[in-house]
């Protein structure tokens, strides 16, 4: 039986279906559970899912989370579990437990195209055509997807690359692959869902602080643990696809000064550093095919990691005001911002936001427009009196 835990009513169809919620062993011999995610519900949530496997009197256990799915949709998943050792003819795969929450964001309306250029190929990937069907611009897509057989769901697979940005009526190709452990046997492709930008958290212990990260990639990547100087930071990989993929790695910043450097089995990789509008450091290298590597990066500084340069709710509260939802909060996150000194204030009176300012707050939202952009924009329209906020 699920259990389901949340705000809803008490007839909420918050669930994992049976039949699309199984495990395998991954060409890498690793394993893997996939699952999918329905809200048959007419309100938007945020669900987090506990998986649990059991291998005699051990229990290993694994959360996904999902911050939005939009009401009446669902969002394919997929977990690799590489904390259970081999072999694994003991292990029972208990049924999910999946809590809900009522709550508010974005769902980019990115459909799949159904016609002759949606094309299953011979080794089982999957490639086609996305349009985007809203009004505004969208960018850092994912599509996912459940993988069929004859006899049922194989695998959860989601797109190769990114697409976007995709303005109204645009299309983008993607391209998505299953597990070739399951690929001789896939008949088609189903449940598609679009989701914004995957990122997953880890977490890695250094010294008496927990150090959070976050990465995008096609592979699986795990075990971080820190040198006991707390200045370098190993990860596991693992990529059990035919073809070399990508890893983007975010790193909260502690001077901001960070120089790092990459290696993975030891020797030294090219690799790009960069930093996004957050103060956060990016590091993105390639991930080999059909590979199990460590990577180390070293160039972390010890002490408490630094706070976002700009508030990450901020994007949020623009796009809820431009959509006629509430200014309420935009102004608040103004005074907040005043405050810190991100933008310019110094005049007073009854807080205004004009309304042709719309496109501005939509740009910003779906990322046309950078946090600094944005900030620079109303801190001049501030100065020349358009927008007026009473600062605290």
């Amino acid at each position: 039986m699920i259990i389901l835990v949340g705000t809803l009513s008490a007839t909420a169809e918050v669930y994992v279906p049976n039949n699309e919620y199984l495990s395998y062993v991954d060409t890498n011999g690793m394993y893997t559970i996939i699952g999918n995610v329905k809200n048959t519900e007419p309100v938007d949530i945020s669900t987090t899912v506990t998986i649990s496997v059991t291998d005699g009197d051990i229990i290993y256990t694994v959360t996904i989370r999902h911050d939005f799915l939009p009401a009446n949709s669902e969002l394919p998943f997929k977990v690799k579990m590489p904390q259970i050792p081999q072999p694994y003819d003991n292990l029972v795969l208990l049924d999910p437990q999946v809590e809900y929450y009522n709550t508010t964001g974005y769902a980019p309306r990115v459909s799949v195209i159904y016609d002759e250029t949606l094309v299953l190929h011979t080794n089982g990937t999957l490639s086609g055509f996305v349009i985007n069907d809203g009004n505004y611009t969208v960018q850092d897509i994912t599509i996912w997807a459940v993988v069929h057989g004859m006899d049922g769901a194989l695998d959860v697979s989601q797109s190769l690359h990114e697409i976007g940005p995709l303005d109204p009526g645009q299309m983008g190709r993607f391209v998505m692959h299953p597990d070739p452990a399951v690929s001789d046997d896939v008949t088609y492709y189903s449940c598609f869902a679009p989701s914004s930008r995957s990122t997953y958290p880890i977490k890695a212990q250094r010294g008496d602080m927990t150090y959070n990260l976050r990465y995008e990639s096609g592979a699986w990547i795990y075990r971080p643990e820190f040198t006991e100087n707390g200045t370098t930071l190993t990860l596991q990989t693992t990529n059990s696809y035919t073809f070399e993929t990508f890893a983007n790695i975010e790193i909260p910043p502690v001077t901001r000064q960070e120089t790092f450097q990459v290696y993975r089995n030891g020797a030294e990789i090219d690799f790009v550093q960069s930093v996004d509008e957050l103060g956060m450091w990016h590091l993105a290298f390639d991930i080999r095919k059909l590979s199990q590597d460590v990577i180390t990066i070293r160039g972390f500084v010890p002490g408490p990691t630094l706070e976002p340069l700009v508030p990450e709710y901020l994007r949020y509260d623009a796009e809820q005001w431009a959509l006629d939802e509430s200014k309420d909060d935009i102004l608040d996150d103004l005074f907040l911002l005043s405050d810190l000194d991100m933008i310019s204030t110094g005049y007073k009176g009854e807080p205004y936001l004009p309304r042709w300012l719309v496109p501005l707050a939509l740009w910003y939202a779906d990322g046309t427009i950078s946090d600094d952009e944005f900030l620079k924009s109303i801190s001049y329209m501030i100065e020349l009196g358009i927008i007026v906020v009473i600062p605290e």
